[in-house]
């Protein structure tokens, strides 16, 4: 039997395959994605932050560049000391379409540019933004329609491969990654394998105090654990677990409520990081 169907629809189907089949990623980025966000401003920030501290430094790390558009990926690092005792990496926009924890990052760097008080003995390295092409278009994927975020054995993107570049040079007492979630309606972080879960549970505590809710995943409020025996059989090679594999043995993921309003994610990631953080330089 011969079924005949609309235009419209197959036109569709086709359309709906460009983006979702391997292989077609170079449609994807010739694909006139609007841009809605300017990175400029974004670097004009950070710039005038390390201009204001002494204990701050900038440099591009790396470029991505998709249909001869290039742009950088930054690393900004705080040190207070020449031989700091403890070592943190916080990042953000792997998912281009989760601009809390990008926000998050450039305030706090912007913050901590004036603090008066130092922190103890303690090196940041920032990645505000690792995934630059799709947060200018607010998308998840990067322009070859790939997820980041799930290519850190592979590490077959522009950008894993920038990010590793940098992450293999240290070992890091903990690293933070933020992102947002549109699926639940309460904040979690979620750990590999970290023996003291007395900081996650805490920051729970802490989060909810300010009335913000917690998502509930197998009796734990406000945190995931994936405990060592799951950890040893694991196969999701985010960013997170590549940190927990190979450079730190703290490795947090911290997860906002994207219903929220962007302004109470800002500050949930920003609450999250100073905690995990101050945990870890007691």
């Amino acid at each position: 039997m011969k079924i005949n169907l609309p235009q419209w629809l197959i036109l569709a189907a086709v359309i709906s395959l460009i983006f979702v089949v391997p292989g077609c990623s170079i449609v994807y980025h010739h694909y006139p994605f609007k841009e809605k966000r300017d990175i400029r401003a974004i670097e004009t920030r950070l710039q005038q932050a390390i201009s204001n501290s002494d204990q701050m430094k900038m440099k591009v790390v790396g470029q991505v560049t998709y249909n001869e558009q290039s742009l950088p990926v930054w690393l900004v690092t705080y040190s207070n000391s020449t031989h700091p005792k403890y070592h943190a990496f916080v990042s953000a926009g792997i998912h281009g379409n989760e601009p809390a924890g990008v926000e998050a990052v450039v305030s706090l760097i912007e913050e901590i540019s004036q603090y008066e008080k130092q922190l103890p003995l303690l090196q940041i390295e920032f990645m505000p933004l690792l995934n630059p092409w799709a947060w200018v278009r607010d998308l998840k994927w990067n322009g070859d329609a790939t997820d980041v975020n799930r290519k850190f054995i592979s590490m077959d993107t522009q950008e894993s491969a920038i990010i590793k570049q940098v992450i293999d040079k240290q070992r890091y007492d903990i690293t933070i990654d933020l992102h947002e979630d549109g699926r639940y309606d309460g904040f979690y972080s979620l750990t590999y394998d970290n023996a003291d879960m007395k900081s996650a549970t805490e920051l729970a505590s802490t989060i909810a105090q300010n009335g913000t809710p917690l998502r509930e995943f197998k009796g734990n409020k406000g945190f995931i654990h994936v405990a060592r025996e799951e950890f040893a059989d694991l196969s999701l090679p985010t960013l997170a677990f590549y940190c927990r594999s190979h450079v730190t043995e703290k490795a947090y993921i911290l997860e906002t409520p994207f219903h929220s309003m962007f302004e109470n994610r800002t500050a949930l990631h920003k609450t999250g990081i100073l905690y995990l953080i101050g945990e870890t330089v007691k």
